[in-house]
């Protein structure tokens, strides 16, 4: 199984990169919105995912996870996580084709804009819980930090209906829910507090679907942050290069001292072991092979701690010029120990596989 991207991947991470090098960050949200219709429309990556008969590109795993890498390089602070990766996915594993027919056209095209709310995906404030009236099912409960939730026109939420787990869409117009922005460690993601009251839902999938589905998307999601993480970290690594090239100090530049050769090299080793440990993760989901849980919660776990030990020897090397703006040091520092939070921790994933060792 080769762990080496094709040359058509290695060109719309090319192109991906040169897009978001060149308009990200966006400032306003007349910029945020032709930002997103370029992805959409000229590279084709809000459709990644999606399968052809709903209008997307059905693009593989392998594919995915170039495109984040490309996107955790430059920063991306855009919706694609939530939308086109894991909104996307969610209706997919849900095996609801009228749910699929009625919203992943859409998606694809980046007319609308999806998120999920479910635990390990965001933060739920006790529980999320379904109420039948007639042939409505109304939602109470809340969660905060759900990922562009003020933005998201459609949201996938996870909720109790009676013993179950189950899966239900709302559209953002549904009465009975407050969304209201939140500051987060990482400045360049929105995220929200999301308040159901009584609020209108639409079932998605059979009853209880969700307890089968949400170990599947989580697999995806952190296949998908695992990318994004390696590619954090790939760019970290190179910043550190470039500036212990013309940083000099005594005379000579800091790449020539020891101590900052030796740390160039362990990031070099950690990027290096990231990607493979993604691409090994994208090649397992892609075959659907049985160890595609291990690849993907190892993949997790070590780029999550390999982002984090990057970024700070990037903040490092950059001495004070890594805290201001016109570095990003900092800002990689806050998305690594951000996103360490998101499907799970590496403590978390390890003990899962090591549960899983010890139960052979």
């Amino acid at each position: 199984m080769s762990l080496l991207i094709t040359a058509e991947q290695r060109m719309l991470q090319d192109a991906l990169e040169q897009l978001l090098s060149r308009h990200d960050p966006v400032t306003t949200e007349e910029a945020a919105e032709r930002l997103w219709r370029q992805l959409s429309d000229e590279l084709g990556v809000t459709g990644l995912c999606v399968p052809e008969e709903f209008g997307g590109a059905g693009g593989t795993f392998t594919d995915l996870a170039a495109v984040m890498e490309a996107m955790g390089r430059t920063l991306y602070s855009g919706p694609y996580l939530s939308s086109a990766v894991l909104a996307v996915h969610a209706l997919l594993l849900s095996e609801d084709t009228a749910a699929q027919r009625a919203h992943l056209p859409d998606l694809a095209r980046g007319h609308r804009l999806g998120s999920v709310i479910a635990p390990d995906l965001c933060s739920v404030d006790g529980r999320i819980s379904v109420q039948a009236e007639g042939d409505r099912a109304l939602l109470t409960g809340s969660a905060s930090s759900v990922l562009d939730g003020v933005a998201a026109d459609l949201l996938i939420v996870v909720a109790e209906m009676g013993d179950e787990l189950s899966l239900f869409t709302v559209d953002a117009s549904a009465t009975g829910m407050t969304r209201v922005p939140l500051t987060s460690l990482d400045l360049r993601r929105g995220t929200a507090e999301v308040t159901f009251d009584g609020t209108p839902a639409r079932q998605v999938g059979p009853p209880g679907a969700a307890a089968e589905i949400m170990p599947r998307l989580l697999r995806i999601a952190s296949l998908a942050i695992a990318a994004e993480q390696a590619g954090g970290a790939d760019r970290c690594l190179a910043d550190a290069g470039e500036y212990a090239k013309v940083r000099y100090q005594f005379g000579r530049p800091i790449g020539s001292f020891q101590a900052v050769k030796h740390t160039c090299a362990d990031m070099y080793q950690q990027v290096r072991s990231g990607h493979v440990a993604v691409r090994h993760a994208a090649r397992c989901l892609d075959t659907g092979s049985p160890e595609s849980a291990i690849a993907a919660a190892m993949a997790k776990a070590y780029c999550t701690e390999a982002y984090i030990a990057c970024a700070a020897a990037n903040l490092q090397i950059h001495g004070g010029m890594g805290f201001t703006w016109e570095e990003n040091c900092h800002l990689h520092y806050r998305r690594a120990r951000a996103s360490a939070m998101w499907a799970g921790t590496p403590s978390r994933h390890r003990q899962w596989l090591a549960d899983q060792l010890l139960t052979g």
